[in-house]
């Protein structure tokens, strides 16, 4: 985790927008390579790890989520873009597992992975329900935005149904006008 977590870091703290899509979107990139792998993670990620095999949800995929929704990613006109949302929907069972953390953090109204080696990177890890569901919501939207194929594919309209519950079901248990600062 700690490879991909040093990635993503890395990642975001480029500036410069142009060069983190290139080089995600090159075909055959080296970029392409550490997404398709943090995607297609063998033993999944979850929101509490059980295992030291297992990515922490909070910490290692939901930061990569902001970087690929980051406003000046998802507003480029750059071809590369669109590879990089098709390269993530291509990596079986990654959606699936996004909205299964989602559904745990939604369920426990918890999101701190619980992994104490890392409370003392909170400006790396979301604090409240928002951090984690705006990036996987504008993922999403961005993925059905790059191709029309998409909007009407059976298992990615279930996804879009399933977030517009999590996000009514967060709101009907919500304790803070701001979506709550869970822990």
């Amino acid at each position: 985790e700690k490879a991909v977590r040093n990635f993503v870091r890395a990642l975001s703290a480029c500036e410069d927008q142009v060069e983190v899509i290139s080089g995600l979107g090159k075909a055959g990139g080296k970029g392409q390579e550490h997404l398709r792998e943090i995607c297609d993670w063998v033993h999944g990620f979850a929101t509490s790890p059980g295992s030291q095999r297992q990515l922490s949800f909070q910490r290692a995929v939901v930061p990569l989520l902001r970087v690929v929704t980051h406003k000046d990613f998802v507003g480029s006109t750059l071809s590369e873009v669109n590879i990089v949302y098709a390269t993530m929907h291509g990596c079986d069972g990654f959606e699936e597992q996004l909205i299964k953390c989602l559904q745990d953090i939604t369920r426990t109204k918890r999101v701190a992975d619980g992994n104490s080696a890392y409370q003392t990177e909170e400006e790396w890890g979301p604090i409240t329900w928002i951090d984690v569901f705006e990036p996987a919501s504008v993922y999403f939207h961005a993925t059905l935005r790059s191709s029309k194929r998409l909007q009407s594919d059976p298992e990615m309209v279930g996804s879009v149904r399933a977030l517009t519950e999590l996000a009514r079901q967060w709101a009907a248990g919500e304790t803070t006008p701001q979506g709550g600062a869970v822990q």
